[in-house]
């Protein structure tokens, strides 16, 4: 039997999802989106691979590269698809109930974020257009690849 993360509850609706993003985040991905050709799961890495502004130092940090982007959906689909590392934020993640889509994906990404090495804040977006993917797909779907 899956521990998978229950979906049910999760909104399908992307345009919900954003919604309750920071305005400058809602309009980055609404961006994303457009470029994508509507492809929900290509804004996300979109957004995950952005580099910021050019011509700036990264103030003592590293580029992130393709490694962060790896670990990320490797850390991701862990504690989606059931593997016993989450086991416990999976079940706290099941214990919330009902809870907005903001507070879902934060809660996704205060868990995996350590594991990556970035700032949850930083995954939030990508991991919400990612759970309105898995919501409308289904978590079975999600996990078989």
């Amino acid at each position: 039997m899956c521990e998978c993360i229950q979906v049910d509850r999760l909104s399908s609706n992307v345009e919900e999802w954003l919604a309750e993003l920071p305005r400058y985040q809602q309009g980055i991905l609404h961006q994303l989106l457009r470029s994508s050709n509507g492809d929900v799961t290509k804004a996300a890495g979109l957004w995950l691979s952005a580099q910021g502004a050019d011509n700036t130092s990264p103030l003592g940090g590293t580029q992130r590269g393709s490694s962060y982007i790896d670990k990320f959906k490797a850390e991701f689909k862990k504690f989606v698809c059931g593997n016993s590392k989450y086991k416990t934020h999976r079940q706290e993640f099941a214990a919330i109930g009902t809870a907005s889509n903001l507070s879902v994906a934060t809660y996704v990404g205060n868990s995996i974020a350590p594991d990556i090495g970035v700032a949850p804040c930083l995954l939030v977006p990508a991991i919400a257009l990612l759970l309105s993917v898995i919501a409308k797909c289904g978590v079975n779907a999600w996990c078989a690849d």
